[in-house]
């Protein structure tokens, strides 16, 4: 959205007050039971804030509509007392604001056009010598000054539109002047709806907008005005709220809560500018763009948030249709850091824009729900539309299509577009061709403006998700079992379900499930990766791509450049080709799936019985095209894993091959399905007894799982070290071969470098520390799928009768290490003899190719004489 500020061209007499004091005191201790005829503001000839002392109770205020939001969602509105003294200035009431966040603010109750907008833009303090009414207020960042308003109460609806100038030939009832009196002086002066604060307003909206700068610093905490709406609607038309953007130390925060905004400037109803803090709760929005924010503005939602970004809409109880800004291109969210806070929930709708754009970050918070509806207008027929619609998306990527999530950078110095969802939240992004009236009738059906495309529906679905700038990124909190659904029906545009152009999907201990369903006999690339587009399924993350039911040519994902994708111990990943049609697959392009442990579920080449199950250590499989092969775009098939293993991957790929009759054929075709989890479990040790002494020769431990080490763990082998003073290496003292050709078959791990032209070696077991060391400051690096260390010697483990096991699950052992040493030097040229306390004796417990911590024995500073 093209938006700029205004300066770039988008954009009282005194000696009463003890008197005063003590009645204001006297009326607080009674629960506001002070009478109407009790305190008049215009008796008593004040500036507005030395109203405080006489405004503050006794008419009761009777009922008014809520304008359709959803009272069940409402939290924390603010009870307004059961008489208040209007003044008979028609200003404002006001009370004390007891929230010890507002330092001594005040509250001020409104019912009135005029009230609501003297009390968020009237400039004044107690004593103060110019005090400034709203109709005065610079629309610049030019300077600031003061109020000691720090909440604003609505005590009715709002409108801001519908109200016209009063006069003495044309009074206006619903809202009168506001009569104030300069300071000192007896010269009166009214405060008028129009004037140069709304100069510019209009609901029918047919170009331009009327955003007001805001400039104020009030005494309460981080300079806050919360608009308490209470329930009620605000009618603002094209107005907006800005804030300024002073510099310096200047920052403000502006919250609106229970609230129903109907507003046609594509600016929402706060701009946020400068140093802003913008906090929505339980909000239903109806207009143009819900809000736009850039630079060091944050934005927080809570509670419930309906919003409808529309091309035209009505305003319940008014007559005319009001035409938003953009034309119905526009977004819900456009802004640079939005944090959709713990438990929020929240809606957004467009007619025809992306919903959520992001040039810097979003955060979706525990427990939070976000769901998206974006909608694509291109294509879609407008006969029967008399007023003007623009169904190409502002900002739109590419064919002119819109986003559920549109991550395109371009944000100040050091932004990053990144959106992190956190812990039991829950992203949902859905695109079909409804029609939009159904959902906005449920909600408020007195909004609807009927037209084609609003009752009818779409002929295109949008793009749920969008990653375009390179550095671009989507993150799961650590532990976040939090899931994020994309979810289409009917045929989808050019760019499919979504489309990564660049950065990094980065699924890890979260879920990512992507349905596209309906899809007909219509062709599509579902997932499409750009050119430094990646998905990272990381560890315990789970992903999978569906298309039910599809009878067109489906590639499931595809890539127009080089692409990779990683796997590190997923919890799940599940692709599978949606038919057997020659043009469906599971990957078309140019790049290579690599795989760190992990399980492969296969289906048996035979074409019956159970699915064959293979652990990898590490598993690399190219792709070019539709194909598979041993070596292409300079990545070469390779796998890391047992000896059988081996060679059940061998069988598997003789049964894809292109030429099975040629053993040295390269093409392989593509799987039907891919099913892969994480390996199994590594194992870690508890230690009992790791020192040794003359007298105590034996260390005990137990072999626990290593991701839950309350559980026990057996048949885990045993790699014992021993590195002298001085020496280089260690000496492996197990008493297995470290013949390459006399591992064992199913549990060392070898590596061919290349399935079709091997050469084997033994391959190091996983260190404990492998996640952590590849991952720097939290960001997974390329290097977490990387193939293990090849060894110039396997490891051994000691099998003799030096070990024993025992206990109930058999995963309790003592190792003799005398037993062991005297082993080792029966054979050995360099013996070792007594150990000393120099020596560094090391155990570690290794399965599934994955090693223990290193535990280090404690040698006592006496001898062990082994004589």
């Amino acid at each position: 959205m093209f938006k700029l500020c205004s300066s770039y061209f988008k954009e009282k007499k005194l000696f009463l007050f003890p008197l005063l004091l003590v009645i204001v005191i006297f009326g607080l201790f009674n629960n506001y039971q002070v009478t109407k005829s009790d305190v008049r503001a215009n008796d008593l000839d004040m500036d507005i804030t030395t109203l405080i002392n006489s405004q503050g109770l006794g008419v009761l205020i009777p009922k008014v509509s809520n304008n359709n939001i959803n009272t069940a969602n409402v939290r924390s509105q603010t009870p307004v007392p059961s008489n208040l003294v209007w003044p008979a200035n028609n200003d404002y009431a006001l009370a004390p604001d007891l929230d010890p966040n507002s330092n001594g603010g005040y509250i001020a109750y409104v019912r009135t056009p005029n009230q609501y907008l003297h009390a968020i833009y009237g400039y004044s303090s107690v004593g103060d010598p110019n005090p400034q009414n709203y109709d005065q207020v610079p629309n610049s960042d030019t300077y600031t000054n003061k109020s000691n308003i720090t909440k604003v109460v609505l005590v009715a609806d709002i409108d801001l539109v519908n109200t016209s100038a009063t006069s003495p030939t044309n009074p206006n009832p619903n809202n009168p002047d506001i009569t104030m009196n300069y300071p000192n002086t007896n010269n009166k002066f009214t405060l008028p709806i129009w004037g140069n604060l709304l100069s510019g307003i209009s609901g029918n909206h047919t170009g331009g907008d009327a955003p007001r700068t805001m400039a104020i610093q009030r005494p309460s905490k981080d300079n806050t005005l919360t608009i308490e709406a209470n329930n009620h609607s605000i009618n603002v038309g094209n107005m907006a709220i800005q804030t300024c953007d002073v510099g310096g130390n200047y920052k403000m925060t502006i919250a609106l809560q229970n609230a129903t905004i109907y507003n046609s400037s594509f600016y929402g109803y706060i701009w946020g500018r400068g140093n802003t803090q913008e906090i929505y709760r339980d909000v239903n929005y109806y207009g143009s763009q819900f809000l736009y924010s850039s630079g060091n503005v944050n934005i927080e939602t809570y509670g419930t948030i309906n919003a409808f970004s529309l091309r035209e809409y009505y305003v319940p109880g008014d007559s005319r249709s009001y035409h938003c800004q953009g034309d119905g291109n526009q977004q819900n969210m456009q802004a640079q850091n939005v944090d959709f806070g713990e438990d929020c929930i929240y809606n957004g709708y467009t007619y025809a824009g992306n919903v959520l754009e992001l040039t810097g970050g979003a955060t979706v918070h525990d427990g939070a729900k976000v769901t998206l509806y974006p909608h694509t207008g291109v294509g879609t027929p407008t006969t029967g539309i008399t007023t003007a619609v623009n169904l190409i998306p502002e900002d739109s990527y590419g064919n002119s299509t819109g986003a559920g999530i549109y991550m395109l950078g371009g944000g100040t110095a050091g932004s990053v577009p990144q959106l992190k969802i956190g812990k039991n939240a829950q992203l949902n992004i859905q695109v079909d061709r409804k029609p939009l009236a159904d959902v906005l009738t449920k909600l408020n059906p007195d909004t609807v403006y009927h037209d084609p495309i609003m009752d009818t529906g779409y002929r295109t679905p949008a793009t749920a998700l969008i990653l375009s700038a390179a550095n671009s990124k989507i993150q799961y909190a650590d532990h976040s079992n939090s899931t994020i659904n994309l979810t289409s029906d009917g045929a989808l545009a050019g760019y499919g379900i979504a489309l990564i152009q660049g950065g990094v999907v980065d699924i890890g201990e979260g879920n990512m499930h992507i349905a596209a369903n309906n899809l007909g006999a219509s062709n599509v690339n579902l997932v499409q990766l750009g050119f430094t587009g990646k998905v990272f399924v990381n560890k315990n993350g789970s992903f999978d791509i569906q298309a039910p039911k599809a009878t067109g040519n489906v590639n499931m994902v595809y890539s127009s450049g080089t692409f990779k994708v990683n796997v590190y111990k997923p919890k799940s990943l599940s692709i599978a080709r949606p038919n057997t049609n020659p043009g469906s697959n599971i990957i078309y392009g140019t790049g290579s799936v690599e795989m760190r442990d992990v399980k492969e579920i296969i289906p048996n080449p035979t074409g019956t019985g159970k699915p064959i199950t293979i652990p990898f250590q590490y598993l690399k499989l190219p792709f070019y095209g539709n194909y598979m092969y041993s070596s292409s775009n300079g990545n070469i098939m390779n796998a890391q894993t047992s000896t059988s293993a081996l060679k059940k991957l061998n069988i598997i790929l003789q049964s894809l091959s292109t030429n099975p009759t040629n053993p040295s054929n390269t093409q392989f075709k593509q799987f039907e399905k891919i099913d892969v989890t994480t390996i199994d479990d590594g194992p870690d040790i508890t230690k009992n007894q790791f020192n040794i002494d003359p007298v105590q020769r034996k260390i005990t431990g137990s072999v626990v799982d290593a991701d839950d080490k309350t559980q026990p763990f057996n048949n885990a082998r045993l790699h014992v070290t021993l590195q002298r003073a001085g020496s280089p290496t260690a000496i492996d003292l197990g008493d297995t071969s470290d013949d390459i050709t006399k591992l064992d078959p199913d549990l060392d791990s070898i590596d061919p470098q290349n399935l079709s032209t091997p050469n084997y070696a033994a391959v190091e077991p996983d260190k404990v520390s492998w996640f952590a060391d590849h991952h720097i400051a939290g960001v997974v690096q390329d290097s977490l799928t990387s193939p293990g260390n090849r060894l110039s010697k396997p490891w051994k483990y000691v099998t003799s009768s030096a070990l024993t096991w025992s206990g109930k699950d058999n995963n309790n052992f003592s190792l003799d290490i005398d037993d062991i040493v005297r082993t080792y030097d029966k054979t050995a040229v360099n013996k070792i003899g007594t150990l000393l306390p120099s020596d560094k004796l090391t155990v570690t417990a290794v399965d599934n190719f994955q090693a223990s911590t290193v535990y280090t024995v404690k040698i006592s500073s006496l001898y062990l004489n082994l004589n």
